[in-house]
């Protein structure tokens, strides 16, 4: 993730951005600067120790003068490395579709964890990627379908199902 800040004319870089949680504190230099803007790339990896939402404070403000500045709270960061958890598929009965020759196969998955908003799930049948939608307001429940030829043969078929969730995250 990038954070971008944008500081006041006459501010001098480089600025410190940190952020906090509980004890835990990581330090942050800016890795990118046009005008007034900063920009902090953040990787979130073990010096970020879980989920949840983590201070930010630019400290470091200096003026052309050489006045210095009180550490400033700028916002706040969200972590989420916890991946949506997929706790069923099931596959529904087929039902005939309106194109001949061929039947409605569907899947509902049901997550443990919602996607949230900008997150889906997708699924295949085989090679045949099917649609997935929510079936309920928060995204425990998606109803998978699409329409595969009436004469696959019957017996076992792979169905891969994949949540993604607006982090990155995938389950």
């Amino acid at each position: 993730a990038t954070v971008r800040l944008e500081l006041d004319e006459g501010t001098v870089q480089p600025a410190a951005l940190t952020a906090r949680r509980g004890e835990t504190e990581v330090h942050l230099t800016a890795d990118a600067a046009t005008g007034a803007s900063l920009a902090f790339s953040v990787v979130v990896g073990e010096a970020f120790d879980g989920d949840g939402a983590w201070s930010l404070s630019l400290a470091d403000l200096v003026d052309e003068a050489g006045n210095a500045a009180e550490a400033l709270d700028v916002g706040t960061l969200w972590v989420d490395q916890t991946p949506p958890n997929v706790l069923s598929v099931d596959v529904l009965t087929p039902r005939r579709s309106l194109v001949p020759g061929f039947d409605l196969a569907q899947v509902r998955v049901t997550l443990q964890t919602p996607p949230g908003e900008g997150g889906d799930v997708q699924a295949q049948l085989g090679k045949k990627e099917l649609v997935c939608e929510r079936q309920d307001d928060l995204g425990f429940t998606h109803v998978c379908d699409g329409t595969i030829p009436a004469d696959v043969d019957s017996g076992a078929h792979l169905i891969e199902v994949l949540a993604h969730d607006a982090a990155g995250n995938t389950g």
